[in-house]
Formats: structure tokens, C-alpha cells, sequence
């Protein structure tokens, strides 16, 4: 019978460091998430100028009603950004009115805000790579 037997040596430092890779990805893409989603939220939260002619008051709950939350089950990791207004989505959302064209629709800001996503994800991907090396 004909045996060949091959070693490799270091491999318990390569599997302690791969072990820690799922905690390292869900840490950096938790922190693109709320990061991300933060940066929208001060966008959403910003108010046009008031038209002229318009008589209401703001009472500026529109700036302050919105939250931001990121959790991560499993290898998933999942950003909300939301607020109960039940107006909100006159303001902004898919029922907007043509009066209130002066408020940037949200899905216009989250177009605005994917070239920024985008970036945070690149260098996430450099932070995890270099986690996992050391």
C-alpha cells in the first residue's frame, strides 16, 4: 500500500481567526447600517423652507418622531428607520400631494444616500479583511 501523508502546521491560528469572522461581519455591517441610516434620518428630519403664502404652524414633531434601529439575528443584519406620524407619509412618503413637493421624497433620499452606502461598505470590507489578518 502506498501512504502519502501531509501536515499543515498553523492551522489552529487560521481557524481561531475564521471562527471570529461572522462577529467581525456583523459588527462592521451593523455599523455601516446605522451609520447609513443615520445620515438619512438628518436628511428626513431637515424642513424646507415654509412656502410663502402658507399659514400653518410648524410644530417641528416631524424632526423629532423618527427612530433608528439596526439589529443583527444570525448572520442578518437589518437597519429600520421609522416614525408612528401617522402624517409622515403625506410629508414624505408615498402619499405626498403635489403641495408638498417641496419636501424631498424619501426614496430620493435614499438614492442620494446609496453612493455614501456604497462607500461604507468598501471600507468595511477593508476593516474586516485586515481584522481577520492580524
Amino acid at each position: 500500500m502506498f501512504r502519502v501523508k501531509v501536515e499543515i502546521e498553523g492551522d489552529e491560528e487560521l481557524l481561531s481567526r475564521l471562527a471570529d469572522a461572522p462577529r467581525i461581519v456583523r459588527e462592521e455591517l451593523k455599523n455601516v447600517t446605522s451609520k447609513s441610516l443615520l445620515d438619512m434620518q438628518s436628511v428626513i428630519t431637515d424642513y424646507p423652507p415654509k412656502p410663502e403664502g402658507v399659514l400653518y404652524e410648524r410644530t417641528m414633531q416631524y424632526a423629532t418622531k423618527w427612530l433608528v434601529k439596526t439589529t443583527s439575528i444570525g448572520g442578518r443584519v437589518e437597519g429600520v428607520l421609522g416614525t408612528n406620524l401617522k402624517y409622515a407619509p403625506y410629508v414624505r412618503g408615498p402619499r405626498q400631494p403635489k403641495w408638498m413637493r417641496h419636501w424631498k421624497h424619501l426614496l430620493e433620499i435614499v438614492e442620494e444616500a446609496l453612493p455614501n452606502v456604497e462607500k461604507r461598505l468598501e471600507e468595511a470590507g477593508r476593516r474586516i479583511a485586515e481584522r481577520l489578518r492580524r
